[in-house]
Order: structure tokens, then C-alpha cells, then sequence
């Protein structure tokens, strides 16, 4: 590749009905300044591109990171929600296990007092047929008691 300073130590052989020598050397001259010019903004170019292309990594590599940030996340939530549906079901079964153990316990109450409840109402029926009993063997005890002279004339009034 040319460079400016190639163009300006360029020398032409001289021909007899060559071109003017200063109109080619003023000519050579803007062509090295405008080479010149080309050659710095095709580097500073090139630098721009370079550094827009590591910019350009640097955003894919923080891309691939958020999606792999967003994919955890996203599995993290699936998780964490499969665990809560695990967990409120064995607190479910927990609860109605609690529930039916409450509910049996409760059953076997009730029957021991429905049997306590039986035992007393036949104690009662048994207590009150030794009360009638006695008082009737008492009535008639007195009823049997021999009467006085006194308690006969109190007996007729």
C-alpha cells in the first residue's frame, strides 16, 4: 500500500513533451496531504469500529448474562412455587389428619359419656326402686305399729 511519503519521493522521468514538473509536483503534493487524510480517518475509523465491536461483545456477554440471570430466575420461581404447593399439601394432609384424630377422639368421648351417662340413668332407676322399697317397708312398719288408746281416739278425728 502506498503511503504519502511515497507519493512525495516520487520522481518522474523527465520527457521531452512531458507534463509541467510543477504542476505534477503541486499535484503529487494534494494527493499525499488528501492520502494522508484518508489514511488517518481510515484509522481512527477502524479504532471506532474496534471499540465498538469490544462494546458490542461487552453487551452480548451482559445479554447472555441476563438471560441466564432471567432463566435461573424463572427456574428459581418454579421452584420455589413447587416447593409452596408441596408444603401447602402436606399441611393440608397434616391438618385433616389432625382434623380426623380431633374428630375420633371426639367420637370416643362422646361414647363414654353416652355409657356414663347409661350407667348413672340405670343406678338412678336401680336407687330409686330401693328408695321406694325402703320407704314402703317403712310405711308399712308403721302402718304395723300397734295403737294406743290416745292414738286411737287422734286416729278417729
Amino acid at each position: 500500500m502506498l503511503t504519502p511519503v511515497d507519493i512525495n519521493k516520487k520522481e518522474f522521468r523527465r520527457a521531452m513533451r512531458g507534463y509541467n514538473e510543477n504542476e505534477v509536483d503541486s499535484f503529487l503534493d494534494q494527493v499525499a496531504r488528501d492520502y494522508e487524510t484518508l489514511l488517518r480517518d481510515k484509522l481512527e475509523v477502524e479504532e471506532k469500529l474496534k471499540h465498538l465491536e469490544d462494546q458490542l461483545l461487552q453487551y452480548r456477554k451482559l445479554e447472555d448474562t441476563l438471560n441466564n440471570t432471567l432463566v435461573m430466575a424463572q427456574k428459581t420461581a418454579e421452584e420455589v412455587k413447587q416447593n409452596a404447593t408441596r408444603e401447602a399439601q402436606l399441611l393440608l394432609r397434616e391438618a385433616q389428619a389432625e382434623a380426623e384424630e380431633i374428630i375420633h377422639q371426639a367420637t370416643l368421648k362422646k361414647e363414654t359419656l353416652e355409657n356414663e351417662q347409661a350407667e348413672l340413668i340405670q343406678s338412678l332407676v336401680g336407687f330409686k326402686s330401693q328408695i321406694r322399697a325402703f320407704l314402703k317397708a317403712q310405711l308399712d312398719m308403721i302402718e304395723k305399729l300397734p295403737l294406743g288408746d290416745k292414738a286411737s281416739e287422734h286416729e278417729d278425728n
